[in-house]
C-alpha cells in the first residue's frame, strides 16, 4: 500500500507522533482484543526553495511569494539497486522553506520488515504542469524520472516567460540518491534513525531569471530603449527535470534563435541626479536587491522583466539597443565574463543587468550583477 499517511510541519509534533506509535504497538483494547498493527511509514523532510537561503558568499536575498508558490507536489521513493517503487505520494499540504515539512509515506510490510533495509532514491517535483510534466504520476518509473526533460516550449526563446502563471507557478525539483533507511517497523526514516538527522530534500527552481534596469542623469537628453535580446545558442532546447550532480543537467542542443525580450520600446528611461549610485559596488545581496527595488519604486530606474529561462552552462550574452535624443540607434553588448562553469546561469540563479547613461559620452555603462541560488554571488562590470 502506498500513499500519504501524515504530513507534519516542524519538529515536536513528529517527535510526539513517533513516540505514540512506538508505545501503541501491540496495545490491547479494553475488550482484550489486539489493536491492529499500524501501517508502516517512511518519513523524511521536504523543503521549499529557501527564503532566505545562505549562499557561498553568506548573503541572503528574498524571493517573491510568486516565485516560492507551490501549487502541487509529487514524491517518489525507489530502491536504489533494483529501481523498484517503494512508495508514491501526492500530498495536499506543501512544504515551507523555514522549517520544512515532514512527510510520511505508506510502504509495504514486506519492505518494512526486511532485516536490512535497502537504500533508496527520493524524487520530489513541484508544479509539474509548469514544465510540461503533467503526465508523471504513480506509475512513473525511476528511469522515466531520470529521463524527464523540460522541452523547448517551456522557458525558451520563442516566447520568453516574463510572468509567473497564477495556477502553475515555477517548476521545482529535488532529488536524493542512495539514502539509508533506518528505524523499525512501523516507523522508518530516510537518512538516519535520529530524527534531527533525517533526510532533507531541498527543492530548487528549474529556471533562472534576469531583469534589466535603466536610468539616465536628470537634465540630459532623453534615452529610449528599442531592443533587448539574449543571443542565440545560449539557451538549451531541453533541460532535465532532475539534476545528476550539483550543477547543470541540460540537453546537447541549443536554441539557434535569439530571444527578443522587449516587445514595446521604452520611450524614455527614468532619470535621477546620480544614476551611478545604482551600479553594483560591494553591497551584499539583499542590500543591492533592495537598492534596485527602491530605485524602481521611486521611478529613478526603469525595469523590464524579470524573464525566466532554462538553465545553461553558456556565458550568457546579449545586446541592448538604445537611442540618445534624436541620434541614430546604437547597440551595446552585455555578457558574462566568468570562466567557472559552476558560476554561470545555473538553475535557481538570478541576474540583474543595469545600464545607465551619464551624459558624458552618450554611451551606457553596463553593470551585470549575478545572484547565486536566487541570492548573492559574483558580479561583473563591463564599461563601454
Amino acid at each position: 500500500m502506498t500513499g500519504a499517511r501524515k504530513h507534519i510541519n516542524g519538529w515536536w509534533p513528529i517527535s510526539l507522533l513517533l513516540a505514540m506509535l512506538t508505545v501503541c504497538i501491540g496495545c490491547s483494547s479494553e475488550s482484550g482484543e489486539s489493536t491492529p498493527e499500524p501501517d508502516p511509514v517512511l518519513t523524511f523532510y521536504v523543503y521549499a526553495p529557501e527564503r532566505p537561503m545562505m549562499t557561498r558568499a553568506g548573503d541572503d536575498v528574498l524571493a517573491t511569494e510568486e516565485e516560492n508558490k507551490i501549487h502541487n507536489l509529487q514524491i517518489w521513493v525507489f530502491e536504489t539497486v533494483t529501481g523498484n517503487l517503494v512508495g508514491y505520494l501526492k500530498p495536499d499540504t506543501y512544504p515551507n522553506s523555514e522549517t520544512g515539512t515532514v512527510y510520511q509515506m505508506n510502504v509495504s510490510k514486506d519492505f518494512a520488515n526486511k532485516p536490512e533495509k535497502p537504500n533508496v532514491d527520493v524524487y520530489v517535483l513541484a508544479n509539474a504542469a509548469a514544465a510540461g510534466m503533467s503526465s508523471l504520476g504513480k506509475t512513473t518509473t525511476r528511469t522515466d524520472l531520470e529521463a524527464a526533460k523540460m522541452g523547448s516550449s517551456y522557458f525558451g526563446v520563442e516566447a520568453p516567460a516574463s510572468k509567473i502563471s497564477e495556477d502553475r507557478g515555477l517548476p521545482m525539483s529535488g532529488v536524493l540518491r542512495n539514502q539509508e533507511v533506518k528505524g523499525e517497523n512501523p516507523v522508518l526514516r530516510i537518512g538516519s534513525s535520529n530524527l534531527n538527522d533525517m533526510a532533507r530534500v531541498r527543492l530548487l527552481r528549474m529556471v533562472s531569471k534576469v531583469r534589466f534596469v535603466f536610468s539616465r542623469k536628470t537634465g540630459d537628453e532623453t534615452v529610449s530603449i528599442t531592443g533587448i535580446t539574449i543571443d542565440g545558442n545560449m539557451i538549451p532546447t531541453e533541460e532535465f527535470v532532475f539534476l545528476n550532480g550539483d550543477t547543470y543537467h541540460i540537453g546537447d542542443s541549443f536554441e539557434s534563435l535569439s530571444a527578443t525580450l522587449l516587445t514595446k520600446k521604452i520611450s524614455d528611461v527614468n532619470h535621477c541626479e546620480n544614476p551611478s549610485i545604482y551600479a553594483y559596488i560591494d553591497q551584499n545581496a539583499q542590500e543591492y536587491e533592495t537598492l534596485i527595488d527602491g530605485g524602481v519604486t521611486d521611478e529613478a530606474l526603469t525595469q523590464r522583466g524579470p524573464y525566466f529561462f532554462k538553465e545553461t552552462d553558456k556565458k550568457v550574452s546579449g545586446t541592448i539597443t538604445y537611442r540618445v535624443g534624436n541620434a541614430s540607434a546604437q547597440t551595446v553588448p552585455f555578457f558574462m565574463t566568468v570562466e567557472d562553469i559552476n558560476k554561470r546561469f545555473v538553475r535557481n540563479h538570478s541576474w540583474i543587468v543595469y545600464a545607465y547613461f551619464n551624459g558624458s559620452t552618450g554611451e551606457p555603462i553596463i553593470s551585470v550583477w549575478v545572484d547565486t541560488n536566487w541570492q548573492a554571488g559574483d558580479h561583473f562590470v563591463i564599461n563601454n
